[in-house]
């Protein structure tokens, strides 16, 4: 331990015996450890702690698989599916279910909605959760006519009732139907996410016959000693009985045990994935700069070393020596990257809208703790060691007697250059893959953008209503509701137009169900879904969506007319290829359905529904008239100051109706950019660790030359005084530089393919064989390798030959 403590204080004093490249060291390091823990941070959230729950690990997602689905796509269960799946499973302690339900928050100041779900009396006890105030559901309460109960999120107890300490027992409106408040839950009950609200699940006679609505999203907590293994194999069993005995619709429907955690990350698990792959190769590099730099040390200190060697010290003790030495860069860039890692995440979490961050699971949680710490200690040390460990056991390889005959020119032998040459190389590749990663991340999100700002968003609000069932119980109540709001938000003179739709491009109202068309039955396991948008008139003109044939809706297309329906470019070529899709008939659901069959009247080009989604959704559009849904988007395009807009719309709709809320107020725009903010975000990080990349190697590059430059003084003399002129000297040097940059680019490409591989495969819009993102890389890569080659180059070509031939 003595022994140990002397090499600390040694290295110590080394290191600060020249501050000049312990600095830049512990800086190098200090850039790829900081982006190392911002990242891991963020991600050990993200992928490992999406939900704060106790033993969260024994926690599962029970959900259906329709047949074709694959990967993360997953569905929710029928409500007879559900309640069978509750008495026959084994291998959970409990299951619990929960069903999106939105609400409308009446008589508490402005009406509001908020985000409510339906769950079973037993949900927050399958989660392992305790109310902060009151209490959950309790048996009895999940009865129709016994379930006007409601227990309020931390977040809504906070917003919108100012913490009231005295909210247990009192009554709020929910859709106009008085609820008793049993309980607030604590802060980091955020499951699912959104929450605002929870109230029972009270399954109606109807409902518990259902085995056709997958609405409701199963979740268990498994048994002590079951695994996830154990509890598909009995799920999958289950469902196969199922099947025959009730002669299910679904046939070839599957079922999937999931991980709670894995199911809250979703598609997002890919990205931090790629995120924190990236960041690996900036610390690589890092790393590989280090190690130049000490390399280019221990040959200054051949002298030294030697002498420690003849003196009786093992090679050990000097391996062991250097190891220290770099260990304690590593320490200090620990330091550096923890200051970095805490800014690079207070100003992730400073630009992060609140209406996106709520739905980012645990992104409260997110910051410097005590697993960040360790970690970061942890690649530290291990970044120390390899910076250190190829010039340790070089600088502890030579012959001793050798070097002090030799004096310093022992420090100038190829196996040292080779090696420098090396880490130079690698150092150019790597870069390469996040540079091209980089281009691609960037030019994916641009056309994401893109795909739907031709519809020129910017002159465009959106807004959305939810209009209840208890008090707009019929289509044709939900119908008048909507052509009087259009008719008031008209004879606004700001207004050029104005529609409502069921969801918009990178909208929120998904609803993707299965159709049938007549004539064409479904074949065995097909899944025959699309985006289902109940439109107003002007709503492909407001978005400037192409008519390719056909008409578009019209005030003629009422509730008492025959059904129409227009359907996307994409379908109409998929159910009728060669063929013309006007005058065909089609409906949601299933043939055998007492739903009346729609008449394709039109057909439109096709619109990108979700950023998700590397294929064009299909989609079939209805006259909101014929086919209402309760919650729609209310779209203006306007010139004019939305400020003004928003007030005039709110007052017209309180007119109408007082107690009816609008949310989600946004420009179009905000709407398209708040969809795809994560990935966004992603593709801003891989630019920042691009740019990293790029000046490590520029600094990586201009140190070996320099280094080269001070090696070869006499060289250069001599060169000199023959006849050689700069230009000669300066094309050696950059010929040199030029070398390691094709070798490096060579090595590099292949890898940089490969993640353009699995970023096609992630992100819309990402192509793998890009010509422009591979040339763009590799052009600046070479502008910066040139320029990190060219300025000790040019002062080489500054030597004066006389001075140089006597330098020693």
């Amino acid at each position: 331990m003595h022994s140990f403590l002397q090499d600390v204080r040694y290295g110590l004093r080394m290191l600060a015996k020249n501050p000049g490249v312990t600095l830049v060291a512990i800086f190098t390091l200090g850039l790829g450890i900081g982006a190392n823990t911002a990242t891991f941070s963020l991600s050990n959230t993200f992928l490992r702690k999406p939900v704060s729950f106790p033993e969260a690990d024994r926690l599962v997602m029970v959900l259906n698989r329709a047949p074709g689905q694959q990967g993360q796509d997953w569905s929710g269960v029928s409500p007879a599916d559900f309640l069978e799946w509750k008495k026959a499973a084994h291998s959970f302690a409990a299951l619990a279910g929960y069903e999106w339900r939105d609400a409308n928050i009446t008589g508490a100041g402005e009406p509001i909605k908020v985000q409510g779900f339906r769950v079973t009396q037993d949900f927050f006890d399958v989660l392992g959760i305790r109310a902060a105030l009151g209490r959950g559901f309790v048996a009895g309460e999940d009865v129709p006519g016994q379930d006007s109960r409601v227990v309020l999120s931390h977040g809504l107890w906070t917003r919108q009732f100012a913490s009231d300490p005295r909210i247990v027992g009192k009554t709020v409106k929910l859709d106009g139907h008085p609820c008793e408040v049993v309980g607030v839950m604590k802060q980091e009950a955020n499951f699912p996410a959104s929450a605002d609200i929870w109230i029972p699940m009270a399954f109606s006679p109807d409902e518990k016959q259902d085995r056709k609505s997958h609405n409701v999203y199963p979740m268990a907590r498994l048994k002590p000693g079951v695994t996830l293994k154990q509890a598909q194999a009995e799920m999958n069993a289950i469902q196969q009985r199922l099947i025959p005995l009730y002669a299910l619709a679904e046939t070839g429907w599957g079922v999937t045990v999931q991980d709670l955690g894995e199911f809250v990350a979703g598609y997002g698990r890919n990205y931090m994935l790629l995120m924190l792959g990236a960041v690996a190769f900036v610390l690589l590099i890092a790393c590989a700069n280090v190690t130049n730099l000490l390399l280019v040390r221990s040959t200054a200190r051949q002298n030294e070393l030697a002498i420690r060697r003849a003196l009786g010290g093992s090679r050990a003790r000097v391996i062991r020596q250097l190891l220290i030495e770099s260990l304690l860069l590593g320490l200090g860039g620990s330091v550096a990257g923890l200051l970095l890692g805490a800014w690079g995440i207070s100003l992730l979490r400073a630009n992060m809208p609140p209406e996106v961050s709520r739905y980012i699971p645990g992104w409260n949680q997110v910051g410097l703790d005590r697993e960040v710490f360790l970690y970061t200690l942890g690649v530290a040390c291990a970044a120390g060691i390899i910076a250190g460990l190829v010039p340790a056991f070089q600088g502890s390889d030579s012959d001793s007697s050798e070097i002090l005959r030799a004096g310093q020119r022992a420090g100038s032998c190829r196996s040292r250059t080779r090696l420098r040459n090396a880490f130079i190389v690698a150092e150019i590749s790597l870069s390469l893959v996040l540079l091209v990663g980089a281009v691609l991340m960037s030019k994916g999100v641009r056309a994401l953008f893109a795909s739907n700002f031709k519809s020129d968003p910017q002159s465009v609000l959106t807004m959305r209503v939810s209009l209840p069932e208890s008090k707009y119980a019929t289509s044709r109540q939900r119908a008048v509701f909507y052509d009087r709001l259009l008719e008031r938000i008209r004879e606004l003179h700001e207004v050029d137009s104005a529609t409502v739709a069921g969801v918009i491009p990178y909208g929120y109202n998904d609803d993707t169900p299965a159709f049938s068309i007549e004539g064409q039955p479904k074949q065995l396991g097909e899944l025959r879904t699309a985006e289902r948008n109940s439109t107003g008139p002007d709503y492909f003109r407001l978005l400037h969506v192409r008519l390719v044939q056909g008409r578009e809706f019209n005030d003629r297309d009422t509730a008492d007319s025959p059904r129409v329906a227009i359907v996307s470019e994409s379908l109409a070529h998929r159910y009728w290829p060669g063929s013309s899709a006007l005058g065909r008939h089609l409906k949601i659901g299933e043939d055998d359905s007492k739903d009346p069959w729609a008449t394709v009247v039109g057909v439109v080009a096709d619109l990108d529904y979700s950023p998700w989604e590397r294929d064009l959704v299909r989609a079939v559009y209805f006259p909101y008239r014929q086919d209402p849904q309760a919650g729609s988007y209310v779209a203006i395009r306007t010139s004019a100051d939305f400020r003004s807009v928003i007030s005039a719309v709110k007052a017209g709709l309180s007119s109408i109706d007082p107690d009816q809320p609008v949310y989600d107020v946004l420009p179009y725009e905000r709407v398209i950019s708040d969809q795809i903010l994560g990935l966004a975000y992603v593709a801003v990080v891989m630019g920042v660790l691009g740019l990293m990349a790029l000046v490590m190697s520029a600094i990586g590059v201009s140190g070996v030359m320099a280094y080269s430059v001070t090696q070869r003084i006499q060289e250069i003399g001599l060169r000199m005084a023959l006849g050689a002129r700069p230009g000669d000297v300066l094309r050696l040097f950059l010929g040199g530089g030029l070398k390691l940059l094709a070798i490096g680019t060579a090595i590099g490409l292949p890898a940089a393919f490969a993640l353009a591989r699995l970023l096609s495969s992630l992100l819309y819009g990402v192509r793998a064989a890009d010509f422009f993102s591979y040339a763009s890389g590799a052009i600046v890569l070479a502008v910066v390798v040139v320029l990190g080659c060219y300025i000790p180059a040019r002062r080489a070509t500054r030597v004066d030959p006389m001075r140089a031939l006597r330098y020693e």
